[in-house]
């Protein structure tokens, strides 16, 4: 593990975590949370280290960008290739960049070529809510799960109609405007929004010759502009049946600095249909049917020289029954058609993957427990069975431990087995072992969490020079430690948050080296004080040093940087707020020669009607 003397702040920042203190999203005993166990269970009853961002969380952070938001949370660390919507990178406990699963109200959105997701071009404001689960969830979601899974659920009105609008400005000319409206009447209920987003940007890339696709010869800012629309529409016949619809689209324009192409243009849809129905008190089923879609054209300098286009059709069917009031089981099936349309040239072009899964979660006196299992069959490639078994124990109502164990696996993306001249036909999926003790704690308004893992990952994909392809070649151990605690008294709030991350490559000429652009360290602190009409806030942020390559050769320094936010309730429906990011102007990489933005200034008006 890494060393608590490698910051020069931990130990004041470690005895402060130490302490009965607060978060800014302290979570209530009753809130739910769906994405642990694909069923709504208590936050303080699930068998995971789980973090739920809700809507008061997403309006306080007065950002338009969802990694923003996510950068802040413990055990999960974000590089990019530069600023506002460029490609970024979650490393979720150490695991790589494509182990984490993401969905978006349970449509999955990871791109079929790259296995990532282009997490910036999601509109904060349409979001109610993140759940965030870290450990291997293979065994309910099937691939990607390895670190963990992000789950993204749009608003859904709970009132009457109500209107929403909101404008910023910030640094690099950057502007946004949001709005919408949404409520419900009657048995209805429907939400509709829009935004449109602009920044000019700033020269992303500071190498003066061609090193890992950065060009300084455009000395000229890589701006960034995204227009996006949402519709929802849902309607209950009964207490037991309801149907809900929803279409999104998101056009968008990316400058960046690269040799082969440096503009991008996107479009990303998706579209989903989801039906519930309680057929007993006992016995609940949900069918969902969803389609996401994502297209990339890419030019030089204004001559077009690349298209992607992905699309994935998703249905799931899943049924829960309560057999007892303590036992529960649910089971399901997923279905997936990926498809992909490029002018390079795939030796294969679609592929279907069929998914069975249960669960079966009990509970008895001060113990629960879960034991879930799955089966996935990939067109053209092997059958993987994972599986997953959790207990806890309450030592009390305010006290709680849990111990788990779990296989997970990711199946290669299309660009690992097709792509030409590097593309490997006959790799086998990725897989992992994955243990976890964990511990979650209240007391009186205050409340904490702690979770100990290790990871050990077999058959990572990477380049082989000698055969000139993808290969499975690397393994890799990961042991880590998450700490956060949280509290709320009078007009304050306090959270703060520890990590750290051990990760070792296991086989080959790098063998006990870490893994590139991981940090081993990172702290967190946040504090936020309350008026009658007002609000202020400060954060205090620090990673410690990681490394850009596999051979730890090239060195990407520690850093740490401090953002304050103030907001002002004009009237009761209008908020004035205002945030200056990484205040002290602190220069620092997450990817080898790409500028992060250096301090930047946001102001924002908000029309936010009193529920």
């Amino acid at each position: 593990m890494p060393k608590i003397k490698s910051l020069p702040f931990w130990g004041l920042t470690f005895a402060s975590c130490l302490l009965p203190v607060g978060f800014a999203q302290a979570q209530p005993e009753l809130r739910l949370v769906v994405t642990a166990n694909r069923t709504a269970t208590p936050v303080n009853q699930s068998l995971a280290a789980v973090t739920v961002i809700d809507r008061e969380t997403l309006a306080n952070a007065q950002t338009s960008l969802l990694t923003e938001v996510l950068q802040a949370q413990a055990g999960l660390d974000i590089s990019a290739n530069g600023g506002y919507g460029k490609p970024s990178f979650i490393y979720l406990r150490g695991t790589a960049s494509d182990h984490t699963l993401i969905l978006v109200d349970g449509v999955k959105i990871n791109s079929a070529t790259t296995g990532t997701a282009n997490l910036d071009d999601i509109p904060i404001d349409q979001i109610e809510r993140i759940e965030i689960v870290r450990g291997p969830k293979s065994s309910l979601y099937g691939s990607e799960a390895i670190g963990g899974v992000i789950q993204i659920f749009r608003r859904q009105p709970k009132n009457q109609v109500q209107p929403r609008l909101q404008w910023q400005q910030g640094s690099h000319h950057t502007q946004a405007l949001s709005a919408g409206v949404g409520g419900r009447t009657g048995k209805a209920w429907f939400d509709i929004s829009a935004q449109h987003w602009d920044s000019q940007g700033y020269d992303v890339c500071r190498t003066q010759t061609e090193m890992a696709g950065c060009y300084t010869d455009e000395a000229d800012a890589d701006g960034y502009q995204r227009v996006s629309g949402r519709v929802q529409f849902g309607y209950a016949w009964s207490l037991a049946t309801q149907v809900q619809l929803e279409a999104s689209y998101t056009q968008g324009e990316n400058a960046y600095d690269g040799g082969f192409s440096n503009q991008g243009h996107l479009r990303q849809t998706l579209l989903q249909m989801a039906f519930e129905h309680a057929a007993t008190e006992r016995w609940h089923h949900t069918l969902r049917a969803g389609r996401y879609s994502d297209q990339a054209d890419e030019a030089k300098d204004g001559v077009f020289n690349s298209q992607f286009y992905t699309h994935r059709e998703q249905l799931n069917w899943t049924q829960t029954y309560q057999v007892h009031p303590n036992h529960k089981l649910t089971a399901g099936v997923d279905y997936q058609q990926e498809n992909i349309d490029s002018l390079v040239s795939y030796a294969q072009k679609s592929r279907d993957i069929w998914g069975l899964f249960a669960q079966y979660e009990g509970q008895a006196g001060a113990q629960d427990w879960q034991l879930s299992a799955r089966y996935d069959d990939y067109d053209r490639l092997d059958q993987e069975v994972t599986g997953g078994i959790a207990w806890g124990y309450r030592f009390s109502p305010q006290l709680k431990t849990y111990l788990s164990y779990a296989t997970a696996y990711k199946a290669p993306s299309f660009n690992e087995l097709y792509y030409p001249n590097y593309g490997n036909a006959h790799l086998a999926a990725e897989t992992s072992k994955s243990a976890e003790w964990g511990f979650k704690g209240a007391l009186a308004r205050w409340q904490w969490q702690a979770a100990l893992y290790e990871t050990r990952i077999n058959d990572l994909i990477t380049y082989d020079a000698f055969t000139q392809a993808a290969a499975n070649v690397d393994q890799a151990k990961i042991r880590g430690l998450e700490l956060s605690t949280q509290r709320r008294w009078l007009h304050w709030q306090l959270q703060t948050s520890l990590a750290w991350v051990d990760t070792q490559q296991k086989t080959g000429v790098y063998t006990g080296k870490e893994l590139a652009r991981r940090a081993p360290a990172s702290a967190r602190v946040d504090l936020d004080y309350y008026g009658e009409r007002y609000r202020l806030g400060a954060t205090v942020s620090a990673y410690q040093r990681r490394y850009e390559d596999s051979a730890n050769q090239v060195r990407l320094g520690g850093y740490g940087v401090a953002d304050v936010r103030a907001s002002y309730q004009i009237r009761p429906d209008w908020h004035l707020g205002t945030r200056i990011a990484n205040v002290f102007d602190k220069h620092y990489e997450t990817a080898h020669y790409y500028n992060m933005p250096g301090r930047t200034w946001w102001l924002s008006l908000e029309y936010r009607p009193q529920m």
